[in-house]
């Protein structure tokens, strides 16, 4: 019966979705592994299978007495749920014993200190006491539902949510009671992929899924991740290790490679003991395990510390220990990376467990403070001999302050939800605490003159200060002044504690905080000697020194492309430049600056510092002089160059001509690398493009005139070295780079994350002077994301532009970064590039391949492998299949290739078109265009529903405001009486004249009783009443059987049967309403049912699925059957899936016959034995339909029918 099925494929989708939801209670589980030991969860056959890695062998398997949905091991304990049971189990003797019931089915257990948390995959977590069982709480958690991950070290667990292939996941803190607290939510930072598994290193201060993505366990940050997408991934100590691409991929903490080891095993689970690792195949109910030596690996301890004259970092803390050492804390690296000024050389560097927030160094202690995400306290001293700090202190929440006062430090954090300064002694005993009123990250900044802290928020515009004793150790109460100087993002004290100089270049007093003076502008940073300020100008350009009257003194150029930190180091000036490959650090005496090139200006000042240029001429601005300048310029061709082909080394116009006239101007030429004065040379075409940034900035990007440029920098975040915009601070500014090529057809994609407040930079791309669509605003501030954007084959130039929509003074750095731009060819539009398209001139984004030759099905001429007549056209493609013919001739199209076609039987054009009948979607009417509006196969010359609508043309003909090519019309409601145009049309009303619509009596639209129904195809359904009750059964000839029932409000579907693979599974239905008592035309009812599957005989739910659906009656009227009106009703039914489907059904209804699908002439015969009349319902004429709609296989008598849909 092909065309049932083709009416109820939507109900056997659900079905399939419905099985496979009962299948996944069988086979492989889940894995854990403890020490030596491997377990592994099975059902069908109920066991746990254990492999013991220090033996390399299996032991005994551990028998289970019914059906496992969850397990947890701890030590020689295994807590295994069966659904709502757990049960304790001793993994020494198997033996096993009743722990508790819980009141829903368990799909997750995991153990963290004293406490089992079990989940029941919807959105219940249950809390015990893994000793006693007791019941400690009970939450609705819904952020905790798959993956369950526990971390002893941050307390806390980490879990994915339900729905497969989310690209977030959660972090739940725990309690000392073992209790649930504040959750936070995590999206992938890279690209959202999805993530399906989340595991932590031995610290357990990183977290990691499969799709090579990193994160900090403390506070959710991406980090560098790892390249590729995994099978399976474990770690020696903090080390990754990668299963993927057949092969063992090894990295140390840092995650950089270490080797590969190739795998010719089939594996999906790998698991490392001591420097072993163990590749295991988990089947349907056995395991297999193979054993990887890593000793040509090598391996790093535990205690290693990356070398950090290797590493482009970028330090987000930088302070000095007031004698000789500069410390750069990298977030990055959980380091502490050290710098001799005498010595010039990095020492010995130390690490950190998780991210750190604050530093501070004490002269009285000679330690190094730092606080992280956590609250901890760690201290580090120059002397000590180990690389890892020793705790100090701990607070309940993130350090948002730090300072070392005397013997004495202070912390900001919060307690008990408060914030507060905390103040700690040297031994790290609390002392004292103060109030503090806000939760933002706080800085602060110690007098000694006045014994005064300051506290201040970067980006405000008020100062707290509070006096404090050194020796004691007591913080008197807050003070606050508002400086009426606008907001501020540094502060800094001179040298004798008289003057605070703010990032606004205001002069406070230090004492009254008044305003006693200002420079002659903003500044990014500042620092004091001798009394005097010494800074870096708001636009980060200049280094700036300034005499006691603060009148400017003098003025050097920095590179604008860098950020620099100043410090004040015994009177030594440190200056910390931010390059592509790291810090550079340079220190001075301001009072004799050295002039290494001999040319009277010191290196400060030099625009060329290594060669002598007293003129310091500088044609282009660009503060490189002419002198060692190679495009005095910047037209992006070389002085050289221009002065071999005659052009002006000085004159940038000359760039944008044609000197060979080949159609490419001289710039394009130079910067791709072709001869400007050769019209046969031309630039290269691309088709495959990756620029990552790792090196420098490749010749054929340039700044366009006017704008900020562009530029190589290190970033903070997982990727280390990216293509950075000049920082705005203005909505006058834009900082551009451009970037031209030729380029084969095919797709650009650029991958970008904002630094900026939220809405207020945007970035924008345009080719060839056209901005495209592809224009983005900072949706989501700091997370990398991508724009994929088509290119036509030819020469372009792109421009990105960065902008700031809206200048906030809180936010006085915006920039965007870029990590990479790709192109890569693409031919045919699919997406998928030429490269590794199998059919890369035929669109196939789904690169199906069944002969897995590389060559996808779409252009194989053999997909399948199978050529009978050897002729290169496989049988499936072949128009002679039996018959040697390699020129596929068919001179008749008709599908059979001329030499195995006896007749020429050119198809027939009977109305001459041009169209043949057999694809013709009118076949008497000429209509070479072949338009068919409403795409169902009918084209619109001879189609009586031409926009599919359901109102047939020559009625919307009659309405001025119903149009036959416009399907919305029949949706709007004209006359306001709340029933749609269509609906009314449709059943005999007038759309343009308000109607009172009665409520229309259904049930007898759904006769019940002893019946008979033959449909197309010879499927048959019988329809018999259960005695003594208002339920009836419904069975088929194909053995399906279900449960109806009508009451005084409609006919519900209660229960049906179907036997899967022999096996009897049984569904029961709450509220599922198929067909109400009474509606009124047009009226909606969206109903939800609640739909139990059992097994067998069993009493307990294997499954339990809410569905949600409506009715709708849209039609009143007659329809016929068997050369009879009846009295007939439409039912429009829509169901809503959780993945998002919804799906629409058209379902008729006749008066005494009940569903006839979407034509009645799919009933063949109905057979009466008896008709129990229902009750008769309130309500005017008129008749109703009722939809037994799909939800899924349940609906026979959905089942019974073709679902009809309605055109669209």
């Amino acid at each position: 019966m092909p065309h049932l099925y083709k009416g109820i494929a939507s109900i056997v989708l659900f079905f399939n979705y419905l099985l496979f939801s009962l299948s996944t209670n069988a086979a492989h589980l889940a894995t854990q592994a403890q020490d030596n030991l491997v377990y592994f969860l099975f059902s069908s056959p109920n066991k746990i299978v254990r492999y013991d890695m220090a033996n390399n062998s299996p032991l005994d398997d551990i028998t289970l007495g019914k059906l496992p949905s969850a397990f947890t091991v701890d030590g020689n304990t295994a807590y295994v749920a069966f659904n709502r049971e757990l049960q304790k189990v001793d993994l020494t003797n198997g033996s096993s014993s009743f722990f508790r019931n819980l009141s829903s089915n368990i799909t997750e257990l995991v153990i963290l200190g004293n406490f089992i948390y079990a989940a029941d995959g919807n959105n219940t977590i249950y809390q015990l006491n893994k000793h006693d069982g007791t019941l400690i709480e009970t939450t609705n958690y819904s952020q905790l539902k798959a993956g369950l991950v526990a971390s002893s070290v941050q307390n806390a667990i980490y879990a994915l949510p339900s729905n497969t292939g989310s690209s977030y996941f959660y972090k739940t803190n725990v309690d000392a009671d073992g209790k649930l607290l504040n959750s936070t939510q995590y999206n992938s930072a890279y690209n959202y992929q999805a993530i399906t598994r989340l595991f932590l290193n031995a610290s357990q201060n990183k977290i990691y899924d499969l799709n090579g993505a990193t994160y900090f366990a403390a506070d959710l940050t991406s980090i560098k991740g790892l390249p590729g997408n995994a099978t399976a991934m474990t770690f020696i100590g903090d080390n990754p290790v990668q299963l993927r691409d057949s092969a063992l991929f090894y990295y140390d903490k840092y995650h950089r490679p270490l080797g590969s080891t190739p795998v010719t095993q089939s594996a999906n689970h790998i698991q490392a003991y001591a420097q072993d690792i163990f590749l295991f195949d988990i089947g349907s109910n056995t395991v297999s395990a193979t054993k990887i030596s890593t000793a040509n690996i090598a391996i790093p301890d535990a205690d290693y510390v990356i070398d950090p004259s290797e590493l482009a970092y970028k330090p987000e803390i930088v302070l000095h220990d007031n004698n000789d050492t500069v410390f750069l804390i990298d977030r990055e690296h959980l380091s502490i990376f050290r710098w001799s000024i005498a010595q010039q050389k990095y020492l010995p560097s130390w690490q950190l467990l998780d991210p750190p927030t604050k530093a501070s160094w004490s002269d009285s202690t000679n330690r190094l403070y730092v606080g992280n995400v956590r609250g901890v306290i760690a201290y580090f001293s120059n002397d000590q001999l180990s690389n890892t700090g020793a705790l100090f202190a701990k607070t309940e929440g993130r350090i948002q302050g730090l300072i070392a006062v005397g013997n004495y430090v202070i912390a900001k954090a919060p307690l008990d939800y408060v914030e507060y300064h905390h103040v700690f002694n040297a031994s790290g005993t609390k002392v004292h605490d103060q109030y503090y009123w806000t939760w933002n990250e706080s800085n602060y900044l110690w007098n000694s003159t006045l014994n005064r802290l300051y506290t201040y928020v970067a980006n405000y515009s008020d100062i707290t200060w509070y006096s404090f004793d050194p020796n004691t150790g007591i913080m008197g109460s807050s003070n606050y002044s508002y400086p009426n100087t606008g907001t501020f993002h540094s502060l800094s004290l001179s040298n004798n504690g008289s003057l605070l100089l703010t990032s606004g270049g205001n002069l406070l007093d230090a004492t009254t905080l008044a305003q006693s003076d200002s420079l002659s502008n903003s500044i990014q940073a500042g620092i004091w000697i001798n009394n005097l300020p010494i800074t870096i100008n708001q636009n980060g350009d200049k280094l700036q020194f300034w005499n006691s009257n603060f009148s400017l003194k003098e003025e050097f150029n920095l590179a604008a492309s860098a950020e620099h930190t100043l410090l004040n180091l015994n009177d030594r000036l440190i200056l910390i430049e931010q390059t592509v490959n790291g810090p550079h650090i340079r220190d001075f005496d301001i009072n004799n600056i050295t002039d290494r090139d001999g040319d009277q200006h010191h290196d400060l000042i030099d625009n060329c510092p290594e060669l002598a240029n007293p003129d310091q001429e500088d044609f282009d601005g660009d503060r490189l002089g002419d002198a060692c300048d190679p495009d005095d310029d910047n037209d992006g061709i070389s002085d050289e160059q221009e002065a071999a082909l005659g052009l002006n080394p000085r004159d940038a116009s000359d760039a944008d001509q044609d000197l060979d006239n080949d159609g490419y101007s001289n710039r394009a030429e130079s910067l791709l690398g072709s001869n400007l004065n050769d019209s046969l040379s031309i630039p290269v075409l691309t088709s495959q493009l990756t620029v990552d940034f790792s090196q420098d900035l490749p010749g054929y990007f340039y700044t366009p005139s006017n704008a900020l440029p562009w530029y190589i920098s290190s970033s903070n975040t997982s990727i280390q070295r990216v293509l950075r915009s000049g920082t705005l601070r203005n909505t006058t500014e834009t900082s551009e780079v451009n970037f031209i090529q030729r380029f084969d057809k095919g797709f650009l994609t650029i991958t970008h994350r904002y630094n900026s407040n939220l809405y207020s930079g945007s970035l924008s791309i345009s080719i060839d002077g056209v901005q495209t669509n592809h224009w983005h605003t900072n949706y989501v501030d700091g997370i990398w994301q991508s724009i994929s954007l088509p290119i036509d084959a030819g020469f372009h130039i792109i421009n990105l532009k960065f902008q700031v929509n809206y200048s906030d003074a809180l936010i006085p750095d915006n920039y965007i970064e870029i990590a990479s731009v790709a192109f890569e060819a693409d031919q045919d539009g699919d997406q998928i590039p030429d490269t590794r398209d199998n059919c890369p001139n035929h669109y196939n984004p789904w690169q199906n391949d069944s002969d897995n030759d590389g060559i996808g099905d779409e252009c194989d001429k053999d997909p399948y492998n199978q050529d009978t007549d050897g002729d290169g056209y496989g049988d499936a493609r072949d128009n002679c299949p039996n018959t040697y013919n390699p020129d596929q001739a068919d001179i008749d199209h008709d599908g059979i290739g001329d030499a195995c076609d006896a007749i020429d039987n050119r198809p027939i054009d009977t109305d001459g078109d041009g169209v043949w009948d057999f694809i013709d979607n009118c076949k008497l009417i000429p209509n070479a265009n072949q338009l068919d509006t409403d795409f169902d196969g009918l084209g619109d010359v001879c189609d009586p529903d031409i926009d599919g609508d359901g109102v047939p043309n020559e009625l919307e003909l009659q309405y001025s405001f119903m149009d036959p090519y416009d399907p919305s019309d029949a949706d709007r409601d004209e006359d306001g009486d709340g029933v749609p145009n269509g609906f009314e049309i449709r059943s005999g009303f007038a759309p343009d004249k308000a109607d009172t619509h009665p409520n229309n009596a259904l049930l007898d639209y759904f006769p019940l009783g002893n019946m008979e129904y033959t449909f197309q195809g010879d499927y048959k359904v019988t329809i018999k009443p259960v005695s003594g009750s208002n339920r009836y059964t419904l069975e088929t000839n194909d053995g399906f059987s279900a449960e109806i029932e009508r009451t005084s409000t409609g006919i519900y579907y209660r229960a049906n049967k179907i036997n899967n693979y022999n096996e009897i599974y049984r569904y029961v239905y709450d509220n599922y309403l198929v067909m109400p008592a009474t509606m009124k035309l047009g009226e909606i009812r969206r109903l939800s049912t609640s739909i139990k599957a059992y097994q067998g005989n069993s009493l307990q739910a294997l499954y339990e699925y809410t569905h949600e659906f409506s009715l709708q009656l849209i039609e009143v009227g007659t329809k016929r059957w068997k050369g009879k009106d009846y009295p007939a009703i439409t039912m429009k039914v829509t169901h809503y899936y959780d993945v998002g489907y919804v799906d629409h059904q058209e379902i008729i209804y006749l008066e005494g016959i009940g569903n006839v699908g979407d034509n009645p002439a799919n009933l063949l015969s109905h057979k009466v034995n008896k008709i129990d009349n229902p009750t008769s319902s309130a309500g005017g004429g008129g008749g109703g339909g009722g939809n037994i709609s799909l939800h899924l296989l349940a609906l026979m008598l959905l089942l019974l029918t073709p679902c009809g849909r309605r055109k669209h």
